[in-house]
């Protein structure tokens, strides 16, 4: 009998407006996965910024040729020659509770030079395959339940590489002047990649962030997307929040920080409805 190998399911946080809060998303849904629900998680960070790189405490400039963007250049090289895979750049975050570690999230880490590798693999063939290549050799891959993939704002191989190797897509919309404004772009570039690149791809939902019960503009913003996007706008709302905006500067999510605050309420609401999600 053949046994077939579980896959983890490949999760895309991503917005073609920068300044929605992937990160955030990305680190505060794989701790609630974790500590919350016993989901074994990997996080990838696909932005040249290493925004989820440092909000998880680690320092991009530390990992020299460990990290994604070489994986992407290094993936069809032959094996004889020295390159570096997925296993090589993995490293694991601890969650701690009151100082006693809760649950542990691995990471593909980021650095500024994954922009100049972008330019690079834009000579390849076969260039937006490169991470779900590396992923499907990653003997590893099966301990996982999902991968969560922060994505950049910014169009370009990264983007396309993190679109080819989703199964799924949440797009994250602050509830602020202008947050909708980025969000056709979005989504008519989601719908050409379905299109030429990733046909199995699918839209998990839309997630309002940074809503403010108190101003009208949040809640014209939520009308609006409920409307327009009814069946797949989750019901929770990521609150402004001060306890979400600190806990990066301590390189913890703000269910680390804290855990009672309204925020990781939130972002624990959130992850019920994603995983609701992932059982139909």
């Amino acid at each position: 009998m053949v046994h077939s190998i579980k896959k983890p399911v490949i999760i895309d946080i991503w917005n073609g407006k920068g300044g929605t809060a992937k990160t955030t998303t990305t680190y505060n849904l794989a701790v609630a996965m974790s500590s919350e629900h016993g989901k074994k998680v990997l996080c990838i960070d696909m932005d040249g910024q290493a925004g989820l790189t440092r909000a998880m405490g680690f320092d991009p400039n530390k990992f020299e040729d460990k990290y994604i963007g070489r994986v992407l250049i290094d993936t069809d090289k032959d094996d004889g020659e020295k390159r570096v895979k997925m296993a090589d750049i993995i490293i694991t975050k601890e969650i701690k509770n009151k100082e006693k570690i809760s649950c542990t999230i691995d990471l593909a880490p980021s650095k500024e030079a994954l922009y100049m590798d972008e330019m690079i693999i834009n000579n390849y063939n076969l260039r937006e395959s490169r991470l779900k290549w590396a992923l499907d050799e990653f003997e590893g891959l099966s301990k996982y339940d999902y991968v969560l993939i922060d994505c950049s704002p910014n169009p370009g191989q990264a983007v396309n590489n993190a679109l080819m190797a989703g199964d799924r897509v949440i797009i994250p919309v602050t509830a602020e002047a202008m947050a909708l404004a980025g969000l056709p772009t979005t989504l008519n570039g989601f719908a050409k990649v379905r299109k030429s690149l990733n046909p199995s791809i699918k839209t998990l939902g839309i997630l309002c962030l940074r809503y403010d019960k108190r101003r009208n503009l949040s809640k014209e913003i939520k009308d609006m997307l409920s409307v327009g996007f009814k069946e797949i706008v989750f019901d929770t709302l990521i609150p402004e929040n001060v306890s979400v905006a600190e806990a990066p500067s301590h390189g913890m999510s703000v269910i680390e920080y804290k855990q009672y605050s309204d925020g990781a309420i939130a972002y624990k609401s959130f992850c019920n409805e994603v995983l609701k999600r992932m059982e139909v």
